[in-house]
């Protein structure tokens, strides 16, 4: 997530708003954190002000009945509507939604009950706040929000915050489909399923991996014994209670190959999902690690790409590609290539600057391999 740092003045605790760079009148103030580079409004009743501009002990003496902090450079990236999680004793403001992104998502836990191979997010332990955070995030949110994204970790590795966050979002987002990223693993019970079809949120919808057509090479990848059966039976209880599901194939060395067996498997095995979703690989965490292992280039996994696309395409299952370059896939993929990569991981380099689709491509994770960036070529006309 993006964040800014400043000074703070007289406050420890975390705060969570939204921000305005407009003043705002009654009772919203309660929510809003001001942002502004001067500080000569009134001030009265603001949850918090954000301020680029530097004071002196002197002048924060009139602040000491409101949370401040100031001397925040890069004060553009906060918009209107953004929610921002401020750090008191740290001086720290983090982004925890962009009003202007349709990438946004929640924390719902830093815990696993596997060790991907190629995973980006390394388990942690969980602040023990994370969940009021999350409560309170979805509270603040726009009702007219599009998506919102529920990531770990393992989602679903502890139920009663996971059923919270849903009856949250079922209060506050109603008309916001609600992806659930999970491994499947513990959906394999189907009372666990029950629990959340019954909270009833109209637009649920469920992004699970497979990273193999066997259980072997699936295990394998997930660290994990018996992942491969048990997210088959979550993908069969949802079903059977008739939850949206798409199917997410992450491509690197250890599968690229099985790609088509992939699709077929897809195919004849799961007619139900909505979607299917084939993706690059993102280099942090433990995937940064095994780079080594796991690094194909796209020049050699982008041709099983784009079979798999076309058999999965010609039999009227909806596809995407995500976390790709346009100039690394051929021409007649790039209606399938998707803007996938979150605005605050997101990366052009230099090379872009010369590609006339360069507003169309979905550019590159920060983490990005040398390896990569050699491969990139501008499309001058298309």
């Amino acid at each position: 997530m993006r964040s800014l740092n400043g000074i703070p003045n007289n406050f420890d605790n975390l705060i969570i708003g939204r921000v305005s760079t407009k003043q705002i009148k009654g009772k919203k103030r309660r929510e809003t954190i001001f942002t502004t580079p001067e500080l000569n409004y009134d001030l009265k009743d603001y949850k918090a002000i954000i301020s680029s501009k530097k004071l002196s002990s002197d002048n924060l003496e009139h602040f000491s009945k409101i949370p401040l902090i100031h001397s925040v450079a890069n004060l553009d990236y906060l918009n209107d509507g953004d929610l921002v999680l401020l750090e008191m004793d740290k001086g720290v403001i983090t982004v925890m939604i962009e009003n202007n992104s349709v990438h946004n998502s929640i924390f719902a836990t830093s815990q696993c009950n596997c060790r991907c191979i190629m995973c980006p997010q390394p388990s942690e332990q969980d602040p023990s706040d994370r969940e009021q955070i999350n409560l309170e995030i979805i509270r603040l949110m726009d009702s007219s929000t599009g998506a919102l994204g529920i990531t770990g970790g393992e989602p679903t590795i502890n139920k009663e915050r996971l059923i919270n966050i849903l009856r949250q979002c079922k209060k506050y987002l109603l008309k916001t489909q609600i992806q659930i990223l999970t491994n499947g693993i513990l959906l394999k019970s189907i009372e666990y399923v029950k629990e959340i079809a019954n909270i009833g949120i109209p637009n649920l919808f469920y992004c699970i991996p497979l990273y193999a057509d066997t259980d072997i090479e699936h295990d394998y990848i997930m660290q994990k014994e018996n992942a491969y059966r048990d997210t088959i039976l979550g993908l069969y209880n949802l079903a059977a209670l008739k939850q949206s599901v798409e199917i997410r194939i992450v491509v690197f060395s250890y599968n690229y190959k099985r790609l088509s067996r992939i699709a077929e498997f897809i195919y004849h095995n799961f007619p139900f999902v909505k979607h299917v979703a084939i993706m690059g690989m993102e280099l942090e965490g433990i995937a940064k690690k095994n780079i080594k292992k796991l690094w194909i280039s796209p020049q050699d996994y982008m041709p099983l790409v784009e079979k798999a696309v076309f058999y999965l395409s010609r039999r009227d299952i909806d596809v995407s590609i995500y976390n790709e370059q346009l100039c690394l896939m051929p021409k007649k993929l790039w209606a399938f290539s998707c803007k996938s990569i979150s605005d605050w991981k997101n990366i052009h380099i230099e090379e872009c600057d010369h590609c006339t689709l360069r507003a169309q491509c979905g550019g590159f994770f920060k983490s990005v391999s040398e390896d990569r960036m050699k491969l990139i070529k501008a499309i001058r006309n298309s």
